[in-house]
């Protein structure tokens, strides 16, 4: 069944198998950025990379959350999705490392995009001082600097779903990082039996 919405004023056909707004979007080619979406695992809006205006809501949606309606008005390029995009790009920058002549991506680095479409050149951020991450090698998923890692939490889904040792992330801002659950529980068990 098909129906219509309204993309940066023009009108469009979208099919109802399409169930978010950002599945509808892609179909139709046009181009939104995103770090945590993947269509072959369960939607998270982590990144809140592909954040959309839509008329008469007053704060910006994330479009692979929100589901798809009949007549909705989507702006992609307003001034205000613009902005909340390149606010949030401005978060991940804080503690991203640029050091992309180094980096495992050699070059095919969606950040680096990003942060080079966008202009983003300045930070209204101290960064005099970056979070530091150890080095990990868990299971076959993560064999990677993680001083790189924004937080996207793709490789936790992947292990969920695939059933392997759940990798979770564990802390709150700053301090987020990704672990391994069995390594957190031995940790805390570790801990506990010092103090008694």
């Amino acid at each position: 069944m098909l129906f219509s919405i309204q993309v940066d004023g023009i009108k469009v056909m979208v099919n109802s198998q399409h169930k978010t707004i950002y599945q509808a979007l892609s179909s139709l080619y046009f181009n939104i950025p995103h770090f945590c979406y993947n269509k072959n695992l369960y939607i998270s809006g982590n990144c809140r990379m592909c954040l959309v205006e839509v008329v008469n809501v007053p704060k910006p949606i994330v479009s692979c959350a929100v589901p798809i309606t009949p007549n909705i008005n989507i702006l992609t390029k307003s001034p205000f999705a613009l902005k909340a995009r390149e606010n949030i790009l401005e978060f991940l920058l804080i503690n991203h490392p640029i050091d992309c002549a180094v980096c495992d991506q050699g070059g095919e680095c969606d950040l680096q995009e990003y942060s080079l479409i966008s202009g983003q050149t300045k930070t209204r951020y101290f960064h005099g001082f970056k979070k530091a991450v150890s080095q990990k090698n868990i299971d076959f998923l993560i064999r990677t600097s993680m001083n790189r890692c924004i937080n996207c939490r793709k490789c936790t889904r992947l292990s969920f779903k695939i059933g392997s040792e759940t990798l979770s992330l564990y802390g709150r801002s700053l301090a987020s990082e990704i672990y391994n659950f069995s390594q957190i529980y031995s940790k805390k068990k570790t801990k506990i039996k010092r103090v008694v």
